[in-house]
């Protein structure tokens, strides 16, 4: 068998080269002036009313929603639009189990990691089901540590709802008012029907590759849940959250943007509990979030490591909202990401590469032989 080796680029980047990568800047292509303020505004209004009421925790609730949509784009209004419900429906569906299984001990243990691997089994499906259940297993993993004063899962759900419809619908204004050309554009329609979709959907499932996505998450979450369930106070919930972040669908080569990606969320939580341990005031946390939350549409573009590190600032200030937190919270949380992504790297990537390269190899050699016969 000769698979090449080329693939397995993670053996031939040297350490120089993966530096100058990573901090190489890239101009933005288009000023997104319309995405910037949509996505401060998502986050930041709903917290300035939560401060000024006095019901910070609801407040919160409705932010987490202005996260899962304010990275909502689209090339045209329609399809941000249908974007943004997909993102709507996976996030609230992410909320309401998250809420539900939370606090539940072992049954947490099991549960978890058997929903977010049916999840990516099921995101197999199509483009649109890969990027709704990506959404939905890092906010399942984010609503079991959130918790509203006497709330129910669905109570929590719906606070989700409406800031995710407030953030999506201040995106759409505010494209129309920044953004005027090509402002609706044509919805986009796949050229497979649905049972053509997911006849293909079927086959792949006889293949190990159809398993592979869903394999990988399921091993890293089991031995995160194994590592919270030893060590019961020392925040494992950071280990989950960070394989969620940095186990993707995409497996066959370990690309720089996987080391990226690691090294980002790694910074993204010392730089909020550097932030956290300081013990700002709860209005120079909003101005944080504002500027974190409007520095994302350029870094999408510009700067790949810093994009992945900023999401990690905003659950961590959002998580730690108004509260004053030890030092060993912090050291904990550190800890526990650099066991998520040495989780993700490992047993989510180089340990699967051999066997996700032998399978494309057997296929393909399978495929010639039919092409010669």
């Amino acid at each position: 068998m000769n698979i090449s080796k080329n693939r397995l680029i993670i053996s031939a980047k040297p350490v120089g080269r993966f530096l100058m990568d990573s901090c190489r800047w890239s101009a933005p292509e288009v000023f997104p002036l319309h995405q910037i303020l949509s996505s401060m505004l998502g986050f930041t209004l709903p917290l300035v009313i939560g401060i000024i009421t006095g019901h910070v925790p609801i407040s919160l609730a409705v932010a987490f929603g202005g996260l899962a949509l304010s990275s909502n784009t689209g090339e045209t209004s329609r399809r941000q639009l249908q974007d943004g419900l997909y993102t709507l429906i996976a996030g609230s569906l992410a909320v309401f189990t998250g809420a539900s299984v939370a606090g539940n001990g072992l049954w947490s243990f099991f549960i978890i990691p058997f929903i977010v691997a049916f999840a990516g089994l099921v995101g197999g499906i199509n483009r649109i089901m890969a990027w709704a259940t990506t959404q939905f297993i890092v906010f399942t993993i984010i609503a079991t540590n959130f918790s509203v004063h006497k709330a129910s899962p669905l109570a929590i759900t719906i606070l989700f709802l409406i800031g995710g419809i407030y953030t999506i619908t201040m995106s759409l204004i505010l494209r129309t008012l920044f953004k005027p050309v090509s402002p609706i554009g044509e919805a986009s329609r796949s050229k497979y029907t649905a049972k053509q979709v997911l006849t293909r959907w079927c086959k792949s499932l006889v293949h190990f590759s159809g398993w592979l996505y869903p394999a990988r998450i399921f091993t890293c979450l089991i031995i995160a849940e194994i590592f919270e369930q030893i060590y019961p106070h020392h925040h494992g919930y950071w280990v989950l959250l960070t394989v969620a972040i940095l186990v993707k669908r995409k497996n066959d080569t370990m690309t720089l943007q996987i080391f990226q990606r690691a090294a980002g969320t790694v910074l993204g939580v010392i730089v909020a509990d550097i932030v956290l341990l300081w013990s700002p005031s709860v209005w120079f946390t909003v101005a944080i979030i504002a500027v974190i939350a409007g520095a994302r549409p350029i870094l999408k573009q510009a700067h790949y490591i810093s994009y992945s590190t900023a999401m990690v600032p905003l659950v961590i200030l959002l998580s730690g909202f108004g509260k004053d937190l030890p030092g060993d919270v912090i050291s904990d949380r550190i800890i526990t990401t650099f066991i998520g992504c040495f989780l993700s790297l490992t047993l989510g990537y180089w340990f699967w590469i051999k066997h996700s390269l032998k399978e494309q190899y057997l296929i393909s050699k399978k495929h010639s032989q039919r092409l010669l016969e």
